[in-house]
Order: C-alpha cells, then sequence, then structure tokens
C-alpha cells in the first residue's frame, strides 16, 4: 500500500511501507523504489505516494491490458522477455497445444469420419519469471483426405486420418497437441485423442468431412485451431 499523497508523514510510516531496523534512520531508504539514490531526502516531498512495490516490465506477443494486468498472447512461437521483474516475480501462465483435425471421409462403403481431439489445456500455472523464455506454440492439424481412383468410374479408397497439433510450451510448462481423429472403412471411426474443449477459440478440434460420394476431388476433413500461450501479470 502506497504512501498517502499529502500531509504530515512519519519515519514510522516509511518504515512500515519499506521496511528497515531501528532505531530509524531516513538515509537507510536511499534508492527504495521511488526514492532517490543521493542528495536530501524529505519525509514529505521524497515519500508522498511512493510505494515499496514495483512492477514487472515485459515484452513479446500481442499485449493487451484488462484493469491493472497485462497480457501477453502468442500466436506463434517467440520469446517472452522482461526488461524488469517487480516485486511479484511470478506471472500466471496458459497453455494450450494445437487442435487434431478431423478425418477425410466418403459414402464409399460405408465409410465415416471422426473429429480430432481439442489441444490439451494446462493453465492457470504460476510461474517464476525470468530474463527470457521461449515460448512455442502448437500448429493446427490438417485435415485428412480421402484418396482417390480417378479412372472410370471415379471411386473412393480407404479414407486418411485427420493429423494431430502441435504441443505448445512455456519455458517447461507444456500442453500435448490434441490426435488426429480416424477414418472408419465399413466400421466406427475413432475420436481423437485430447482435451475437451477450447480455450478462447485456440486449440479446437477439426470435425471430419462427411460427403455423400466421390467426387473428382475427394473431401479433406476439417483442420483444427492453432494453439495458444498467454502470460498474465500485474503492472499497475
Amino acid at each position: 500500500m502506497a504512501l498517502q499523497g499529502s500531509g504530515a508523514i512519519s519515519l514510522s510510516d516509511v518504515q512500515t511501507e519499506y521496511g528497515g531496523s531501528n532505531p530509524i534512520a531516513i538515509s537507510e531508504y536511499y534508492g527504495s523504489p521511488g526514492i532517490p539514490s543521493s542528495g536530501a531526502l524529505a519525509l514529505g516531498g521524497s515519500f508522498h505516494g511512493q510505494s515499496n512495490i514495483t512492477y514487472t516490465v515485459g515484452s513479446g506477443g500481442t499485449v493487451t491490458t484488462n484493469g491493472d494486468y497485462k497480457i501477453h498472447t502468442f500466436t506463434s512461437s517467440g520469446t517472452f522477455t522482461t526488461s524488469y521483474i517487480g516485486t511479484d516475480t511470478t506471472a500466471t501462465v496458459d497453455v494450450v497445444g494445437g487442435g487434431g483435425s478431423g478425418a477425410g471421409s466418403s459414402a464409399h462403403r460405408g465409410n465415416i469420419g471422426c473429429r480430432g481431439g481439442s489441444g490439451t489445456r494446462n493453465t492457470g500455472n504460476t510461474v517464476q519469471l525470468s530474463s527470457s523464455t521461449s515460448v512455442t506454440v502448437g500448429a493446427r492439424g490438417q485435415g485428412g483426405q480421402s484418396t482417390c481412383n480417378l479412372g472410370f468410374p471415379v471411386t473412393c479408397e480407404r479414407n486418411h486420418n485427420g493429423s494431430g497439433g502441435g504441443s505448445s510450451a512455456f519455458g517447461s510448462v507444456t500442453a500435448a497437441g490434441g490426435g488426429g481423429g480416424t477414418h472408419g472403412y465399413s466400421q466406427t471411426c475413432t475420436v481423437g485423442s485430447g482435451g475437451t474443449g477450447s480455450f478462447s477459440g485456440y486449440g479446437n478440434y477439426g470435425t471430419a468431412r462427411n460427403n455423400n460420394g466421390c467426387t473428382w476431388q475427394c473431401q479433406l476433413g476439417y483442420p483444427g485451431t492453432q494453439g495458444v500461450v498467454v502470460i498474465t501479470y500485474k503492472y499497475q
């Protein structure tokens, strides 16, 4: 809690805010947050409105604010850096893997396709900040495609499975990508493994493409959505 912005301030008030030893000496607070490191110190002018709390200054990703908090959102891999780490040396980190894609499918021999799995959500982690942390954002899984025999008549062969999404990471905090959905060749397909839902639209699964027969262009399953890494900390 900051010292008052006006009026009388005592050495006891300063000690409550900044700590220190007894007997209290004003000189021991030289260089404290908001306090000059040299020259004359006055209880009023030097200490009014000052606080022992400092705040982290970070960069990287797309930066937004929400009240007193700064949010860095990474939708592609990069680096989160801090030019200054504040009194609170931690941040909250959410890591989501890329969503897996759905399988390609057709009506040939009763083929069906299954959706992929959502990217794994590893959220609400309290992480100790450092000057530089590597960020990896998992790519989305690409849709599986039915293979075609383009002779005459056109027929669809076995459908292709969807592909898995990539893993995401903030330093040692990781989240696996969702698995790709499988095709069903006259049998039940398997939904891709992974999470149960998206995180703010990221890491969502891709669905299968269920066409009603094979045409000259066989059908792709729908891709998943990319992963995301979000870092949140108090900045004021």
